[in-house]
């Protein structure tokens, strides 16, 4: 794949920082406490539509889960759409500029007494190794009108006739870590603006559909569920097993000593243990 340019590390790195807002403040939606996939959302201050976000196992690799995701013009998504949108368009530009980014314009159908919205979508992404050998995919969008607005360029899609559809956004993070050969973790990270002020409450029931996206997914890809927790603890004594004798880092380290000096404080002058005060 090309290089990642200056924009597209940009986007990836300013999601990642949007996924650790979201992560620090969103509160986990009612009713998913027990539901196999993690469910929070947040609103911003000054937002006027939440962000959603949704994390759990997917039993595949997680190359499998990139591309599955990565890969847009399929006729799986393509039925999708139809399915869901009927004849309304959905296009996606790939090898825009001799880049990694793809553009994708879609208008999806609303429900009545809603005007159709289009969303115009530019997305990119970048592979990491981890300290387990293993890697992290990213997938990250923003509107391509804010691509263009950073400096994207210089060719830039859009669908014509879109002035009979109001303009919606959409913009967030897909992260797959790998912690297997075959299973990986899926956390999503996604706002999308609608670009109409509705009640909360309706805003909130649009997220859960959304958000039930990531059930499917644990769906298409279940396997055995003991074999996978095989693999998973094979995959962590491997881990063990490489990092063995190797010195600890600087925050491991810390984190050792603070333990260390805790320990110290509860015991007595002859090294027992301190009574605990009722």
């Amino acid at each position: 794949a090309p290089p990642l340019t200056l924009v597209e590390s940009t986007i990836v790195k300013s999601m990642l920082q949007t996924r650790k807002e979201v992560d620090l403040n969103a509160k986990r939606m009612p009713g998913s406490i027990n539901d196999s996939v993690e469910k929070f959302l947040w609103w911003r201050d000054g937002e006027h539509s939440g962000w959603g976000k949704s994390k759990c196992r997917i039993d595949t690799s997680a190359e499998e889960l990139f591309t599955n995701l990565w890969v847009l013009p399929t006729y799986k998504n393509e039925n999708d759409h139809r399915d869901h949108n009927g004849n309304l368009p959905r296009v996606v530009w790939e090898n825009v500029d001799g880049n990694r980014s793809l553009q994708h314009s879609v208008v999806i159908k609303f429900p009545t007494g809603l005007k159709n919205r289009c969303f115009e979508t530019t997305i990119t992404w970048e592979a990491r190794k981890l300290d387990n050998g293993l890697k992290e995919y990213i997938i990250a969008f923003i509107p391509t009108e804010s691509y263009a607005a950073m400096g994207g360029g210089p060719t830039l899609h859009h669908l014509s006739g879109t002035e009979n559809w109001m303009m919606g956004q959409s913009r967030g993070v897909f992260t797959i870590t790998a912690i297997a050969p075959n299973c990986c973790i899926f956390h999503r990270v996604q706002r999308v603006n609608i670009a109409a002020k509705l009640p909360q409450q309706l805003l909130i029931m649009f997220a859960k559909t959304h958000l039930a996206w990531a059930n499917d997914l644990q769906e298409q890809f279940r396997r055995n569920g003991k074999v996978v927790d095989r693999e998973v603890n094979h995959a962590i004594a491997e881990v063990f097993k490489t990092r063995r004798g190797l010195p600890l880092k600087q925050d491991q380290l810390e984190a050792y000593k603070s333990c260390e000096e805790l320990e110290n404080e509860d015991r007595d002058e002859s090294g027992g243990w301190k009574p605990i005060p009722s």
